[in-house]
């Protein structure tokens, strides 16, 4: 049965499978799953034992589907193949585990490295035919999100829809990250984050990136995009990264200002920008002219001539009073 990590995670709670598959590489739902396995198998007392291929010789799967537990009834047993198993291991598999498990054995594959094809391949659908076979790959941001408002159901705060997408976003679906966030805002004595009072907490802990200065231009927070600037300059991130995000932007208000209503609402959706956010843009695009517009992009363009050494000029200075052009108050 193949399946992906949510309805996984209900499936290993309500039903029992003689064996189970992981493959793909999502660290967090990876480790999520383990969690969920072990804890599973030790509330019924199973021995567990772990297995590492192709350190151990392949021929070691025999004596591990052979053996019997010595210290209970039942076992998991993980079989981590950091590797693609070759023609000889995929011989072994099938010769020993297309076969009815007994009660008493489950086993855990997972694959690090198998691609589609060769997921399609006989010796891997024998393999998997009578197991829960998770699919793992890379959280989206709508995946990002759903992630974060289940596991912050076991923390003493909340986290409002802005606040909860602005950590996806922040971590660009890198879940360990996100569950780094959840742990120290944990800490605060704060048992409620909204978009405002979590900038703060992020703030304190976390660096800065050219999303977060992205994000308080649009805001039209003069002093912290400047703190946020003056932060990436400290960091030594590249010009060109400070620029593209900037200008991508511009871009965003510039396209937002030519749409109806309608067009807007499918830019919107298209670049995850939440409908408590939509007036901000809304109000901002309004308020730049043609011509506004136009300097801008003049500006943008001569700070790229600059960091292309076509051009002459201090790049700091110069993107300094491109941030503060982008601010009407």
């Amino acid at each position: 049965m193949k399946t992906n990590y949510f309805e996984a995670l209900g499936l290993i709670h309500t039903k029992a499978f003689p064996s189970y598959i992981i493959t793909g590489n999502n660290p967090f739902q990876k480790k999520k799953l383990l969690d969920a396995l072990t804890l599973k198998y030790r509330q019924q007392n199973a021995e567990l034992t772990r297995h590492y291929f192709p350190e151990e010789s392949y021929d070691s799967l025999f004596h591990i589907h052979t053996s019997t537990s010595l210290f209970s009834q039942s076992r998991l047993s993980l079989l981590i193949f950091s590797k693609s198993p070759d023609k000889q291991a995929q011989k072994i598999l099938v010769e020993i585990f297309n076969e009815q498990h007994s009660d008493e054995n489950t086993y855990l594959f997972i694959f690090e490295s198998l691609n589609a094809s060769q997921q399609r391949a006989k010796w891997f659908e024998s393999v998997s035919r009578a197991a829960l076979h998770i699919q793992l790959w890379p959280s989206s941001i709508p995946e990002a999100i759903r992630i974060i408002k289940d596991e912050v159901k076991q923390y003493n705060f909340s986290l409002t829809q802005d606040a909860t997408m602005l950590i996806a976003q922040k971590t660009e679906g890198n879940m360990l990250a996100a569950e780094q966030i959840l742990q120290l805002l944990a800490m605060q004595n704060i048992k409620a984050f909204d978009c405002h009072n979590i900038h703060q907490c992020l703030d304190d802990f976390m660096s800065y990136d050219v999303f977060d200065l992205a994000q308080s231009i649009t805001a039209q927070n003069h002093p912290r995009s400047l703190k946020i600037l003056e932060h990436l300059f400290k960091e030594g991130i590249e010009p060109a990264i400070i620029l593209w995000a900037i200008l991508k932007e511009i871009r965003l208000w510039i396209k937002l200002s030519l749409q109806s209503t309608a067009e807007r609402q499918k830019t919107f959706t298209t670049h995850n920008i939440w409908r408590s956010k939509q007036p901000f843009y809304t109000k901002l695009v309004s308020r730049f002219s043609k011509k506004a517009y136009s300097d801008l992009i003049e500006r943008c363009l001569h700070i790229d001539f600059i960091i292309k050494g076509a051009a002459t000029g201090n790049l700091k200075i110069e993107l300094t009073q491109l941030v503060s052009k982008l601010h009407l108050s």
